[in-house]
């Protein structure tokens, strides 16, 4: 297979020839204004090229790949993380052994056009209260969003167009006058076709996850342009507590939940950053220390007008608007609803899913395997929502059949139970952004503690 890549008036251009070809150039494209001054065309130029295509030779089982371009700069940095996240990838598709994928990841030959560039994007003046976000108008980025507005950041959310995911890039689209109404900010825009050459569906293959390496990357990379223009200094990510947390994968491998969003792969994002931009601009992630529960607590009960705003990431895989009523995520988002006294159905829930059928998507009644913190703290999260869920007088089979097994929380283990879910896993430090914003959601996450005693 071979990958060629050039500049474009608006951005990067990728071309294919061998098992997959495209007759015409894939494009990323960044608005004019944003995309001619940028200073590092050059070095995101090969990272685009490589990092962007990261999946297509595995996909297309390429035992070899030779690139127009030079080599990355940050090519270990890609490959480790490729390799780290391949439990993740391979966790929900049965059909893949993610240890014969590793052994193709290893033995893969790639030959670049030249060695790696040390040239990097100028080191411009920076305003220190400026933010960049990759903004998807799910629960973590609005959270992110809401605590950097009321620390009084000036935020410039970015919307990534995949292309993969039509009617959710409209609903997205839909909703950014009312993110402009609650906030005043206006989302700029970025438009992705390369990750249409990753998709199965495109390449007519088998289901595969092994594209969310690069897409992750790829949010990164993307505002990198966005910083230099706009004299930010800081990238905020949002990944949350639950996805560093060690889990057992089927293949019996012990590793965070999903790599590409937990703590290690932060500090790879930071690293990239602040060598590319000579430590003009960094990576934080707000919201690194919470749970899934406690950031469903704070968004709906302290940021209601951007909680209204929430979509869900499932939009294109049923008749549903917005939730696909069949996954462990929308399982416990239901639950959670039910817990703090809202109306699922405005959150976009179709039908209950307080029933039997859902218990296989709960971590409360099984007790978890050695080592494995995620589905432990996952499991203390249910609990404690199907006893505050219990509380608010919720009889439905689901929460009847967790309050009859294991479920419910003594109330001498309450307290301590609640102190856990709504705390904040993670040290940072007193004088940042990242320290204003552990202050704040401290002072929010206690208002909940004292209420249930």
């Amino acid at each position: 297979m071979h990958i060629d890549a050039h500049l474009t008036a608006r951005g990067i251009a990728v071309h294919l020839d061998g098992e997959v070809s495209t007759a015409v150039p894939y494009e990323i494209r960044f608005p004019e204004e944003i995309w001619h001054p940028y200073s590092g065309k050059d070095f995101l130029l090969n990272e685009i090229a490589y990092v962007a295509t990261l999946a297509v030779p595995m996909l297309v089982e390429s035992p070899r790949v030779t690139y127009a371009t030079a080599r990355p700069r940050f090519y270990k940095l890609y490959n480790y993380s490729f390799e780290q996240s391949i439990p993740n990838m391979t966790e929900e598709i049965p059909e893949e052994n993610p240890r014969s994928i590793t052994r193709r990841w290893r033995d893969m030959k790639r030959d670049f056009a030249g060695r790696e560039g040390k040239r990097r994007q100028a080191r411009n003046k920076t305003n220190r209260r400026m933010c960049v976000i990759p903004f998807s108008f799910g629960k973590d980025s609005l959270l992110s969003l809401g605590l950097l507005l009321r620390l009084g950041c000036r935020v410039i959310p970015v919307m990534i167009n995949e292309f993969m995911l039509p009617r959710a890039w409209k609903m997205k689209q839909s909703k950014s006058p009312e993110l402009y109404r609650a906030t005043g900010l206006k989302t700029r825009r970025v438009e992705n076709e390369i990750q249409l050459l990753s998709d199965f569906e495109v390449l007519g293959m088998p289901r595969t996850r092994l594209y969310q390496v690069q897409a992750h990357f790829m949010y990164l990379l993307a505002m990198l342009p966005f910083c230099e223009f706009y004299g930010s200094p800081s990238i905020i990510l949002n990944n949350e507590l639950m996805n560093s947390l060690p889990f057992v994968h089927r293949c019996g491998i012990t590793a965070p939940r999903r790599f590409m969003q937990s703590r290690h792969a932060t500090a790879i994002m930071r690293s990239i950053a602040t060598l590319s931009t000579g430590g003009a601009v960094s990576v934080h992630n707000l919201i690194g220390g919470l749970g899934d529960f406690a950031i469903h607590y704070l968004l709906h009960e302290h940021f209601t007008d951007l909680s209204k705003l929430r979509t869900s990431c499932h939009m294109e895989l049923t008749r549903h608007d917005r939730w696909c009523h069949g996954c462990e995520r929308c399982a416990r988002a239901y639950l959670f609803s039910l817990a703090l006294g809202e109306d699922p159905g405005a959150m976009g829930f179709r039908h209950s899913l307080a029933t039997g059928e859902s218990m296989k998507h709960f971590n409360a009644i099984a007790p978890p395997g050695r080592g494995d913190a995620y589905r432990e703290f996952a499991g203390e999260e249910e609990r404690l929502a199907c006893t505050m869920a219990h509380q608010r007088g919720h009889r439905d089979e689901l929460i009847m059949t967790l309050h009859r097994n294991r479920a419910p929380l003594p109330a001498h283990h309450l307290r301590s139970t609640t102190g856990r879910v709504f705390g904040i896993h993670e040290r940072r430090p007193l004088r940042s952004i990242h320290g204003n914003s552990r202050s704040m959601m401290q002072h929010l996450l206690e208002q909940v503690q004292n209420t249930l005693f």
